[in-house]
């Protein structure tokens, strides 16, 4: 299908979510975006999979309950004949069956952290907003030049963060998008400043 330029895409399932069934978005595909950028929405958790928006790269956003980012190297059960590799399949398994490669994505992203955990410990704090389900040991990186803004808890996506049990973090590259400065992202909120001054007659 032609996503037109500028676009602000929603998706979203109102499917009951339980503990065996879990709507969610996954992006494929998206390294190249429509010449005005474009913006994907959904109130369900969304994955993106593989290099997005690197290929002259627009104005884009992505905006859901919680972001995951799934590598260049994640093996979907589409595209393996043996169902024993589908990285899908591979949820409760080591983190060491599903390795990452280096993978870049360039968008704002609007997402919700896991609750807060046990008292103290947190929730990942920024550099976790981000999710994984790889290993990205041995130097695997992930490009990120973007904005993140977190303004409300994952409804769906609820799990506590527990870090490095369902993946190794990657070599975190990230940066703000300057782009932005002059391109923002399509459908993204926009902010006024008023500012109270003197008042005077000419």
């Amino acid at each position: 299908s032609c996503i037109p330029d500028g676009a602000v895409v929603y998706v979203a399932s109102t499917a009951a979510v339980t503990l065996t069934t879990m709507p969610a978005v996954r992006l494929v595909n998206g390294q190249q975006l429509p010449a005005g950028g474009m913006t994907v929405v959904s109130q369900n958790p969304v994955y993106v999979l593989g290099n997005y928006n690197t290929v002259g790269k627009r104005p884009a956003a992505i905006m859901g309950d919680a972001i995951t980012v799934l590598s260049q190297a994640w093996a979907d059960s589409n595209l393996l004949a043996d169902p024993s590799k589908h990285y899908d399949a591979l949820g409760n398994a080591a983190k060491t069956s599903r390795p990452a490669a280096n993978t870049t994505v360039n968008a704002a992203f609007a997402l919700g952290p896991g609750a807060e955990s046990t008292k103290d410990l947190g929730n990942g704090q920024l550099e976790n907003a981000i999710r994984f389900l790889e290993d990205w040991g041995g130097g695997k990186t992930f490009n990120y030049a973007g904005s993140i803004i977190s303004l409300w808890h994952s409804t769906q996506a609820t799990g506590q963060w527990a870090c490095c049990t369902y993946y190794g973090p990657p070599t975190r590259n990230w940066s703000y998008d300057t782009l932005f400065n002059t391109s923002p992202p399509p459908g993204t909120p926009q902010g006024v400043i008023m500012s109270k001054g003197r008042w005077s007659q000419l």
